[in-house]
This record gives structure tokens, sequence and C-alpha cells, in this order.
């Protein structure tokens, strides 16, 4: 028996500096180039939403903050972003991480999609939480736009993301500098916001050639990536960057 195509699309947001939020702009943007309604909520008031949860014409996309849905939704999947570690995040948030995902596990309405391979087989080897698909990442449309090819130097190392304990950006600061001593004229981009900004920032000690940018739109964090030699990432439990 075929499966209708949804009606609507309901993605459950996250944090404006956040992977989770990249992923469901990019996601909304998809839907809506094939002409499929789509709205991106918040995951904290999900639950206002109910007739919506309960319609199996509307897919639910759920975040795992807004899991706790899970039970009372038809039609919905769950999105595992990278796999729980007690080390990064903390005893309390990694049990709540693995309590989420068995959750949304044991619903009925509900699968558990991880967004890379890397992640879905930690999942089920080490947490043994079952993983329904794999869909990976998608990528803002913008970034697929043909651009001029202007002259411009490749001149700094770039981090894109949430300022948080789990990326290890504390560890990365330092060898970044040491590669800006080692190449005069570069620079190093700190794309993102989170509460690790004041701690990386007393790290960089005034540095003018490490720039906090903030969080920026997908059109100038695609402008600054063109402009970089190299993009750096460290976050463990993660395949790639978005």
């Amino acid at each position: 028996m075929s499966i209708a195509g949804p009606s609507k699309v309901l993605i459950a947001g996250g944090k404006p500096a956040g992977g989770v939020a990249s992923f469901a702009e990019a996601l909304r943007c998809g839907f809506t180039e094939l002409g499929v309604p789509v709205e991106v909520a918040d995951p904290v008031n999900i639950l206002r939403r109910y007739s919506e949860l309960r319609d199996p014409a509307v897919l639910k996309i759920l975040s795992l903050a807004a899991v706790f849905a899970a039970p009372i939704a038809r039609r919905a999947l769950c999105m595992a972003h990278g796999f729980p570690c007690a080390a990064l995040q903390g005893w309390p948030r990694t049990l709540g991480v693995l309590a989420s995902l068995r959750l949304a596990m044991g619903s009925r309405g509900t699968q558990v999609v991880a967004v890379s391979d890397y992640s879905a087989l930690h999942l089920h080897q080490i947490f043994a939480i079952r993983v329904d698909a794999v869909i990976h990442n998608p990528l803002h449309p913008s970034f697929l736009e043909p651009f001029p090819q202007a002259e411009f130097k490749r001149e700094a190392i770039t981090y894109v993301g949430r300022l948080h304990r789990s990326k290890n950006v504390d560890r990365l600061l330092p060898a970044m500098r040491d590669v800006l001593d080692e190449n005069p004229g570069m620079s190093a981009w700190i794309i993102g916001d989170g509460p690790l900004r004041p701690k990386l920032e007393d790290i960089a000690g005034g540095d003018e050639r490490i720039e906090f940018l903030g969080v920026l739109t997908a059109d100038l964090v695609r402008a600054r990536l063109r402009r970089s030699r190299v993009f750096v990432s460290a976050c463990p439990t993660e395949a790639f960057g978005i």
C-alpha cells in the first residue's frame, strides 16, 4: 500500500546558533521547493499543536527537545543529530537524551532517524537504540547557488557552530593561534554563539586576529567559508559539521 505525501510538515526547531536550527531551516527550504506547506515550531510549545500531532496527514519532524510529544504523535520522525556522551554533556543530560530516544523508540507512531551512519552505529552498538533510518543533514540551498569568480585570498581558519563545551572550541583555539603565529596575514573566525563564548574570549585575550562574529545568516556563513583556508570542527559525537 502506498503512503500519501504529507499535507503539511511540522518541524521542531532549535536554538538560533545551533545545528538543529540549521537543519530545520534547510529542511524548510527543501519542502517549500517541493510545494509542501511547512512550518518550523518552537519545541517548548509543541504540545499546543495537539491536533496536528494527532493528524497522520501532517508529517512531524521532532528534535530531541520535542520528543516528549512522541507518545501522542502519529507519523513522526525523531531526529538524532549525534549521540550522548557523559564526558561532554554530563550524566543528567546524557540520561535525558537516552530516555528521550527510548521514548521515541517505544512510541507506535514515531520512528528514530539519525543524521549520519556514524551516529546510527554508536546509538545501536553502544546504547541499543533502534535506528529506523539515516537521513543525512540537508544543505541549505544558498550553498548550491553559483557565485561570481571574484579574486580573493583564502585567509582564515574558520569554526561554525554553537559555542558549547561539547564542541571543544576551547581546545582548538590555542592551536589556531599557533597557526596564526606561523602564518602572518591569516585570521581566525569564530562564527556562532553560546555559553562558552566568554571563556573563549578570555583565551583569545584581545588578539585582533581572532574575530568572534556571532550568529550569521546562511549567506554570510557561505561568504566567510569561501574566504577560508581551513574549516575546523572537534565535536566527537558528530560525524561532520552541517
